[in-house]
């Protein structure tokens, strides 16, 4: 227990298992969030338009369409809910990574259909071992700071993205989107077996 307290930065959230879960889920929300104000202009920087911008989301949003459809059966059997999380972190921001080589709009669909497969799979994980970490008679508060803590990283990520492309370039966007999946995916990693 020496030295466990450093995971724990939410400590308004009495339960560590939830710290942990909530602090990795924020990494990966921030991450995705910062692309959101200006991916239409990306997609216009790789050739494309505007329609291209709404298909190759879509491509996101349907590829977690599809995987959120067996996703939930493979959790339930799924012993390590945990090395599901730490994989679909790291090959997410393995895909954020991938956005530096995209050269076209059929590419950078490719990737998000994989993006939004893997998030998807990882979903029920998450919110399985969210859910059997809840406290007896605190459950609508604790999925109320998920709820809260999910806006305010979508407005975090929002602002970073913005004032990194605005003062810096998507390479260096595309780079801290992926870094951070990572380190939620590390950070994950490291926490104990018996907290999570």
């Amino acid at each position: 227990m020496i030295g466990m307290q450093r995971y724990y930065a939410l400590r308004g959230v009495k339960n560590p298992a939830l710290r942990v879960l909530l602090i990795s889920d924020a990494l990966v929300l921030i991450s995705a969030a910062m692309i959101t104000p200006i991916y239409a202009a990306f997609v216009d920087s790789v050739g494309g338009d505007i329609l291209d911008a709404g298909l190759t989301a879509a491509g996101l949003a349907f590829g977690s369409a599809f995987a959120a459809l067996v996703a939930g059966k493979y959790a339930d059997g799924l012993r390590e809910k945990k090395s599901l999380l730490v994989l679909s972190h790291a090959v997410v921001g393995a895909g954020f990574l991938l956005f530096i080589t995209v050269h076209n709009v059929w590419y950078l669909a490719a990737i998000q259909v994989v993006i939004g497969l893997v998030r998807a799979l990882a979903d029920p994980a998450f919110d399985a071992l969210y859910s059997k970490h809840l406290d007896r008679n605190e459950e609508a508060a604790e999925w109320g700071t998920w709820e809260a803590i999910a806006y305010a990283a979508g407005g975090v990520g929002a602002i970073l993205g913005g004032l990194i492309v605005h003062f810096s370039s998507f390479k260096a966007l595309f780079i801290t989107m992926g870094v951070l999946c990572l380190l939620s995916a590390l950070y994950i990693n490291r926490i104990p077996r018996r907290v999570l």
